[in-house]
């Protein structure tokens, strides 16, 4: 017989529980998901962050710096008229071209027209809203329509042009390629295009305004 005395003094373990195998598949699953989220938000945020970083300031265009070939819109709501590229020597002019069908244009044209209206007074500042048609047919007077028709709904206060047969529009194609709307360029007193936004994002309105005023205090 064995002799147990040896073993009269070791406190008792009750035998320890295995992990049961259902568990552990469970645990396993919820680690797979963590690391997964993880990764997909690192992932956007890749993508991500140097598109909100190239929206944050105008975009870097060839245009920059160059002369504006041609300018020729004409009048199309309120009390717009006829504007051509010698209409605009000596004054610093914003030239937006957005379309009623576009949601980004139709979220940014409320701050055109609170631009507008904080240089109405002033002779040397031109802001220019250039309404155009979704495709290439250009029918004046049914753009004239839903143009008004837009701005009469919003309740926005804003003269608006149009650019027949995209004259305007093809002599920025020379010096960059115009690749959407809204497309928005800023010209100083000479002509000269000093930046160009593509595309809208919240707050995009206070640097046009900061650029407009540096260019006035040059």
């Amino acid at each position: 017989m064995a002799d147990l005395s040896s073993y009269s003094n070791m406190p008792f373990e009750p035998p320890k529980a295995q992990p049961s195998s259902g568990c552990a598949t469970v645990l396993l699953v919820l680690v797979g998901l963590l690391v997964a989220v993880v990764v997909l938000v690192l992932v956007v945020g890749m993508v991500l962050w140097p598109l909100m970083q190239q929206n944050a300031q105008p975009q870097r265009s060839q245009a920059v710096g160059r002369a504006l070939p041609r300018l020729e819109l004409v009048g199309l709501t309120g009390d717009a008229d006829r504007i051509t590229l010698a209409d605009l020597a000596g004054k610093v002019a914003l030239v937006n071209f957005w379309g009623v069908w576009c949601p980004p244009c139709r979220e940014e044209l409320p701050h055109i027209a609170e631009l507008h209206q904080r240089y109405a007074k002033r002779s040397d500042v031109s802001i220019l809203a250039v309404s155009c048609p979704r495709g290439l047919n250009e029918d004046i007077e049914q753009l004239r329509r839903e143009t008004e028709r837009h701005l009469n709904v919003n309740r926005i206060d804003l003269p608006t042009y149009a650019d027949p047969n995209q004259v305007t529009r093809l002599a920025f194609d020379e010096l960059e390629r115009f690749s959407g709307y809204p497309t928005t360029i800023l010209i100083d007193r000479g002509g000269i295009v000093r930046a160009v936004w593509v595309g809208y994002r919240p707050g995009v309105e206070r640097e046009m305004q900061r650029q407009i005023e540096t260019l006035l205090a040059e």
